[in-house]
């Protein structure tokens, strides 16, 4: 009977419980989202600044019409005021989000507006998207996302990035309007994971217990 007792206490030592899977979404838009974006290069003629501004002032021909809001080193990119402006050069944009231990599956969404266009990278990989080279401002464009790029996604720091050209000529001249509107979010699930069982404490408790008790009783 003691035996037994001890051998069901310690089949208890052994219990564990397991976190259940986890779902969960990050939302990475620009201007509104959960995660803010860094200028970290500006090669625009003439410079606009380092800092990324909310636009508060669209070109006239900027669809705008995405969940997320265009980004820009200046508020103002109304026609009127780049109007002569040549702003050739790019701007590149970066966020870094964190992924939690355990992933075993991610995937990235991307849709998006650039004036002129843009290319998109992750953690410093090769560029995966290259836009047409103008124009894409008229029109949302939705990313193909392989899954050579979702398996890029890694648990713990991860860093997109956008670099958006600016041409300054041809269908461009005589203006320099520049932002970037994305809607971009990161499906991701997490594995279960094992932790240890409350019912380990008691056991231990009960079995020492058992032990100091039958130890007193032989010395009687």
């Amino acid at each position: 009977m003691k035996l037994s007792l001890s051998l069901g206490f310690l089949g208890l030592l052994g219990v564990a419980s397991a976190v259940p899977a986890a779902a969960g979404t990050l939302n990475l838009n620009t201007g509104n989202g959960s995660s803010p974006y860094v200028i970290t290069s500006d090669s625009l003629n003439p410079n606009e600044g380092t800092t990324t501004t909310v636009v508060t002032s669209d070109a006239s021909l900027w669809l705008n019409d995405l969940t997320s809001e265009f980004i820009s080193p200046q508020a103002d990119q109304s026609n009127g005021n780049t109007t002569g402006v040549l702003d050739t050069g790019n701007v590149t944009y970066d966020t870094t989000f964190s992924l939690p231990v355990g992933l075993t599956s991610a995937s990235l969404s991307i849709t998006l507006e650039a004036d002129d266009w843009t290319t998109i990278s992750l953690n410093g990989n090769p560029i995966f998207y290259t836009g047409p080279n103008t124009g894409q401002w008229k029109f949302d464009t939705t990313i193909p996302i392989s899954a050579a790029v979702n398996n890029e996604l890694v648990a713990g720091s991860n860093t997109l990035q956008f670099v958006v050209y600016n041409t300054g000529g041809g269908s461009d001249l005589g203006g320099g309007p520049t932002g970037l509107d994305a809607q971009v979010s990161v499906n991701y699930s997490t594995s279960a994971v094992p932790e240890p069982s409350a019912a380990l404490p008691l056991a231990a408790a009960v079995l020492i217990g058992g032990f100091v008790l039958r130890r007193r009783r032989s010395a009687v």
